[in-house]
């Protein structure tokens, strides 16, 4: 079947015959596809829209992130929540847009940028830190939290510093930073780990070190 004859096939009144069509056009891995399959991610049936979802998957490469990024915007939760697992996919192709994001004026969309970022930087390496590291200094504590948990996950010993410095934020943040130390393991967080001051915590963030230094022993 030709791409123009998939392409119509996207809009068939048949879901199934959608559904199939985005799956051959995954096969395809042709970018062509990309904008007619960003346009079955708001199809009214999941069984399309997941499939049109590992298509852009499949496609990869930037032109595939650069082109799902503007979704991130929009105010419907489910396209965000695909857009996302994309980008999880396919944004180590485009890192410089998702890093550009960090510095945005919306404090969602810098959340959603580390968020994506920490789950990049478990299997790829991210060389430009200082985006996330801006970010763990953000006002907005959802974002200071969920940068901490991203370096939690890229797990560079370079930021167990930086880390150490917002200990005296927020609860939740606080808890963060304690867990994201733990898991960029090694001896420098061991050592850290070690010099914090538990007293000096909040309660859930206590807990969470306590935890913490339990698993150690057992290391």
């Amino acid at each position: 079947m030709s791409l123009e004859s998939m392409f119509d096939e996207l809009k068939n009144s048949d879901a199934t015959r959608r559904r199939y069509a985005a799956e051959d056009l995954g096969d395809a891995g042709d970018p062509r596809a990309i904008p007619h399959l960003l346009s079955c991610l708001s199809d009214p049936e999941v069984s399309v829209r997941e499939a049109a979802a590992d298509a852009l998957i499949a496609i990869g490469g930037a032109e595939t992130g650069k082109a799902v990024i503007p979704l991130l915007y929009s105010e419907h939760t489910a396209l965000r929540n695909l857009a996302m697992e994309i980008l999880v996919q396919t944004g180590r192709d485009c890192l410089d847009d998702l890093l550009q994001l960090c510095s945005s004026p919306s404090a969602d969309i810098r959340k959603f940028a580390v968020d994506i970022l920490g789950k990049i930087g478990r299997d790829h390496a991210i060389d430009n830190l200082d985006p996330i590291l801006t970010c763990l200094r953000d006002p907005n504590p959802n974002v200071a939290s969920a940068a901490a948990e991203a370096l939690g996950n890229i797990a560079n010993p370079a930021t167990i510093t930086p880390l150490l410095d917002t200990l005296q934020g927020g609860e939740w943040l606080q808890c963060n930073v304690v867990d994201a130390i733990f898991r960029i393991g090694g001896e420098a967080a061991r050592t850290a780990l070690h010099n914090i001051a538990p007293e000096e915590l909040a309660d859930e963030a206590r807990h969470f070190y306590q935890l913490a230094m339990k698993r150690l022993e057992h290391e």
